[in-house]
């Protein structure tokens, strides 16, 4: 593995286990009823593209 690689690993994990965090919270909504309408769930999420700069 390249040194790079290396340094960019520990972001990328940490990067995931936040991901999964957020997707099991969004779940959790959803089993309670509080789901949110598709034009807002593209906003949120367009919101976080451009705080990550995706």
């Amino acid at each position: 593995m390249s040194p790079l690689a290396k340094e960019l690993k520990p972001n990328l994990i940490e990067q995931e286990k936040n991901l999964f965090k957020e997707l099991d919270k969004a779940i959790d909504e959803m089993e309670q009823g509080q789901a949110i309408s598709l034009n807002e769930s593209i906003a949120r999420i367009r919101e976080k593209l451009e705080i990550h700069e995706v």
